[in-house]
């Protein structure tokens, strides 16, 4: 699944989001806010994959 993922970015933001509306989904059932952890979990979905993305391309650099 791990080359999968570094073939396809669409794939690989599509995980990250995935990971972050889990997570606002979790956080808005304790805040009893559901639309706003849903929220958050897009910010952190993108956030998360843009992070991997940066790290994937410095592991792959060559110096």
């Amino acid at each position: 699944m791990t080359k999968l993922l570094e073939k396809s970015l669409v794939l690989f933001y599509l995980f990250f989001l995935g990971i972050g509306l889990l997570l606002g989904l979790i956080t808005g059932f304790i805040i009893h806010v559901i639309w706003l952890g849903l929220l958050m979990g897009v910010g952190v979905g993108i956030g998360l994959g843009l992070m991997a993305h940066g790290l994937l391309m410095i592991k792959n650099q060559q110096w």
